[in-house]
């Protein structure tokens, strides 16, 4: 089905347009009439290709133009964290041991929480996954990686219906240049052809079971780009509306549990908003000034400060404060009021004890005590950091996050110096 020799391409979305448009113009009926009409000629398609914010992963371009298909590691090197407010195209490799790898392609357009949501999804592998993802995750196999192929920025109201649909239509180039489909001699309205490399030769198995194609897109394409910027904001403030009416029913929720240390806490959510204090480094704004100087004789905050060359607390101030931070902890575990033995921890007061025991994160925690089974280890950990993560994408989520780099930097290097031979 391809023919690239002669073809010369200098970047990903101009081979990505050649590969669209060959896909809308040599499979006319395998597709929802939504292509068609939304891209009727060569230079619409184009058009969304050349939109500034559209990225490809890096060496997408010489995967796609290699003579062998990329192994299933390539894949699961490609980047995984998403900015936020995009859309975009993803791969999930998956492995178990004995049994061929396994791979499925897909896309996130979502108006609220774009891809990132959608990646989400797999990382803590619940919600709705597709079929043959499910059905992997009960035969033993394991998500090795969630890694992206592109991403673009979500669009306001009048370009969203065009642009979802392009978006299903890359992710359908990618699911039969890669051939992520389940079958490997089922053509799915192109052939096997469609891949770009022998279906014999992939290390891996497909879990798609269609083609994005033949999806018409959930947007509204009966309206004009005028109706669809109205209709948005009429939606958003109703989204506005009911977001307000859901946070009166929590506070109220709240005080009623405890109506003296709600209020307290009102006050001083009022006056952490007030930003009048703050720290500028870490970019974090507190109720009070002993909420703030808690901060400033932190260890994490001191990494942070020092990193960025500012001195806010001496060694000394801060072994004081914490010294005061124990006997106030001390004090209140020999109370033994609000405490979770289970977890080690005490609680300053019913309301925050109560949400502890509500929260789903530590059921697993409570649970095992009660059956007398000794607590279990985090399956993830940083360890410059010396904290525990439930979660793959939760343990990402602090490696990525710039506030910790500095600390993370540090434990690098002072790893990497203690492997180096020293000097003689």
């Amino acid at each position: 089905m391809w023919d690239l020799s002669g073809l010369e391409f200098d970047s990903a979305p101009e081979l990505m347009t050649f590969f669209h448009w060959t896909c809308l113009t040599d499979l006319p009926n395998y597709k929802h009439p939504n292509h068609a009409r939304l891209f009727p000629d060569k230079d619409a398609l184009s058009a969304l290709y050349a939109e500034p914010s559209l990225e490809f992963a890096p060496g997408l371009l010489e995967a796609l133009q290699s003579d062998t298909p990329p192994p299933l590691s390539w894949f699961e090197n490609l980047p995984s964290s998403c900015p936020k407010n995009k859309w975009g195209w993803y791969v999930v490799p998956m492995r178990k041991d004995g049994c061929e790898p396994r791979a499925y392609w897909g896309s996130g357009t979502k108006t609220d929480g774009g891809v990132g949501n959608r990646m989400k999804v797999y990382a803590e592998e619940k919600g709705l996954l597709p079929q043959r993802v499910r059905e992997s995750l009960d035969e033993g196999y394991e998500i090795t990686h969630i890694g992206l192929l592109g991403t673009v920025d979500i669009p306001g109201p009048a370009l969203a219906p065009a642009l979802e649909v392009f978006c299903l239509g890359v992710e359908a180039v990618f699911t039969w240049l890669f051939w992520g489909l389940w079958s490997k001699t089922t053509g799915y309205g192109a052939g096997t052809g469609a891949c770009l490399w022998p279906v014999d030769t992939l290390e891996y198995g497909g879990l798609c079971t269609h083609s994005a194609f033949i999806e018409p897109g959930c947007k509204r394409h009966d309206l004009t780009a005028e109706e669809l910027e109205a209709a948005a904001q009429v939606i958003k403030g109703r989204k506005l509306v009911a977001a307000a009416a859901r946070g009166r029913r929590y506070r109220k929720r709240k005080a009623d549990v405890d109506p003296e240390f709600y209020a307290n806490r009102w006050t001083a959510s009022v006056k952490k908003h007030a930003g009048e204090y703050r720290c500028e480094t870490c970019n974090i704004t507190f109720c009070s000034k002993e909420a703030m100087t808690k901060h400033l004789a932190s260890d994490s905050a001191a990494e942070l400060h020092a990193a960025a060359g500012v001195e806010f607390a001496s060694e000394a101030e801060r072994t004081a404060l914490k010294a005061t931070m124990k006997r106030s902890y001390d004090k209140r575990k020999e109370e033994d009021r609000y405490r979770c033995d289970p977890c080690d921890h005490t609680f300053a007061n019913k309301l925050r004890f109560d949400e502890h025991n509500a929260n789903p994160a530590f059921a697993a925690i409570h649970l095992a005590a009660e059956n007398g089974e000794p607590p279990k280890q985090s399956a993830y950990r940083c360890r410059a950091c010396n904290r525990g993560f439930s979660t793959k994408y939760s343990h990402r989520n602090h490696m990525d996050n710039p506030r910790f780099k500095p600390i993370h930097d540090k434990f690098n290097a002072a790893e990497t110096a203690s492997t180096l031979p020293s000097a003689q």
